[in-house]
């Protein structure tokens, strides 16, 4: 896909795609953040007691992946992985993304300070995460600022070089599954979104069982496979992460978002989940044989 290649550009394909056109380019905080590169996320609660969203990307994250959730965690890998998504779509080339959340604000009960926008690149790196402070008072709108995804926090000073027979040796340790309930028909049931597909996060743990530490910025790739029992297809690409420094017996954690269709039918059936760490083998292990996780048993609806 490709992307807008100067400032010009951009405000045509804006005029194209948006019918308010270049007047409220001008005049909409949000929509400058298209060209100065800070997303924005504007909540807007309706009079039927819905709430409305408009995610301004931009044009540097056109293809990647918006994220509404729904968490109180302020770090974008754990609103993802204990949070509720509420949305989840592919930033097309005018670099908004925008809908109806499924909430209600008319019992008052919902907490919308708890609603943030996370991205995620074609690496699957969490790049940004809304911070927000409240709710927005009186029906209007409220830009919230997205905080950009810091680089991964090395060690000072940073663990010794493997030395002699030492190696790091990885492992999937833990696949969490976002689940909703338990189905007596195959167990834990993934939860539905939009038409009825299943739209809900997987994290992988990865640890470290080798002799000495994986460096820091190492990138660590990971392939993410599913299906029904015997018949797992895994993806045709990997997630590649920058890990922190990981000490022997040490973790990091790799997050994606799947959306499972089709948009019709009832019945359920098993589903299995698995992934393989170092997928793309560049890092020297002192185990390779190790490297796929135990498939993980949910109740997929069909």
């Amino acid at each position: 896909m490709s992307r807008p290649k100067s400032r010009s550009f951009a405000m045509a394909l804006l005029a194209l795609a948006l019918p308010l056109g270049a007047a409220r380019a001008q005049q909409d905080p949000a929509f400058t953040a298209f060209f100065d590169g800070e997303p924005e996320l504007l909540l807007a609660p309706q009079e039927d007691g819905s709430v409305s969203f408009e995610l301004v990307a931009g044009a540097p994250h056109v293809g990647h992946l918006a994220f509404i959730v729904l968490s109180a965690a302020g770090d974008p890998q754990e609103a993802l992985a204990e949070g509720r998504v509420l949305e989840a779509r592919v930033i097309g080339i005018e670099g908004v993304v925008r809908g109806v959340l499924p909430l209600s604000t008319a019992s008052g009960q919902v907490d919308l300070s708890h609603v943030n926008g996370v991205l995620m690149d074609r690496s699957g790196r969490l790049s940004a995460v809304t911070s927000m402070a409240g709710g927005p008072q009186g029906g209007g709108s409220l830009a919230i600022q997205i905080q950009p995804g810091g680089p991964p926090i090395c060690m000072v000073p940073s663990p010794p070089p493997c030395t002699g027979g030492q190696l790091p040796d990885l492992i999937v340790s833990n696949i969490k599954i976002q689940t909703v309930q338990t189905s007596t028909a195959c167990g834990p049931l993934l939860p539905r979104v939009n038409c009825g597909a299943v739209g809900f996060n997987a994290t992988a743990t990865i640890k470290n069982v080798g002799t000495c530490a994986i460096r820091c910025n190492t990138n660590i790739s990971l392939r993410w496979g599913n299906g029904p029992p015997g018949n797992i297809l895994f993806d045709a690409t990997s997630q590649v992460v920058p890990s922190s420094d990981i000490l022997p017996g040490g973790t990091m954690t790799i997050t994606r978002h799947y959306y499972l269709g089709p948009c019709v039918g009832g019945f359920q059936q098993t589903e299995h989940f698995t992934a393989i760490v170092d997928s793309l083998g560049t890092i020297a292990e002192s185990n390779e044989g190790n490297n796929q996780a135990t498939p993980v048993v949910t109740c997929h609806h069909f």
